[in-house]
């Protein structure tokens, strides 16, 4: 005796199980992401890819953590890890952007321009409360720059020092790619299917892209 053959299902019912299937790997993938993002503002996890020739990097790089701001996690391996404070009150807030040359990279602390200005800035007013914030970054394109300059104009400064162009050698990521990297899940992926680059095989300036050579 044969088993009886099952009838069709209707095409109202694939569609609606297809929907189904749809809407829970849509919020899979909402909640991991979700997950992901929040492991990395821990520092659980570390989504950059040092492989990638400038930083892409997109939104605020700055969270509010308290009372003061600080770098958020997409952007601290390129960033100084300064913070500041989210009321700026009666203190005179300078930012400087640029990319490593303003940051001021292989130096630290005393080495940069930003420790020498804000030395020299403290002499001459000594009772003024002063902000200087580091906010350029290693490996960071003028694109980029931009992006960082219009999230510190938000934030009343007094002034906004910028030094930019010395990392022009990549193209700017298409708007494909900037929102491809806000998702935390994504990053990662990319991470774990390209390995890291060992220090001695990064080059020391951004390469040329051949279509701007």
């Amino acid at each position: 005796m044969t088993a009886p053959t099952p009838e069709p299902q209707s095409r109202p019912f694939r569609l609606r199980y297809l929907f189904y299937a749809a809407a829970f790997v849509f919020f899979f993938f909402l909640i991991l992401d979700g997950v992901i993002v929040f492991l990395e503002r821990k520092g659980s996890v570390d989504t950059q890819n040092s492989n990638d020739p400038a930083w892409l990097s997109t939104g605020n790089p700055w969270h509010a953590d308290g009372n003061r701001y600080v770098v958020g996690p997409a952007d601290k391996k390129s960033m100084a890890s300064m913070t500041f404070k989210v009321e700026k009150g009666a203190a005179w807030r300078g930012f400087m952007l640029g990319g490593s040359f303003m940051r001021g990279i292989p130096y630290e602390g005393a080495g940069t321009m930003r420790f020498w200005l804000n030395r020299s800035l403290s002499a001459r007013f000594p009772n003024a409360e002063i902000e200087l914030i580091n906010a350029a970054a290693v490996s960071q394109n003028s694109h980029r720059v931009k992006q960082i300059v219009q999230h510190a104009a938000a934030l009343d400064p007094n002034v906004l020092i910028i030094a930019s162009c010395n990392n022009e050698g990549a193209l700017a990521p298409d708007e494909v790619t900037q929102r491809l990297h806000k998702s935390g899940t994504f990053r990662l992926l990319k991470k774990w299917l390209r390995d890291d680059m060992e220090d001695n095989e990064r080059p020391l300036h951004t390469p040329q892209d051949p279509d701007i050579d």
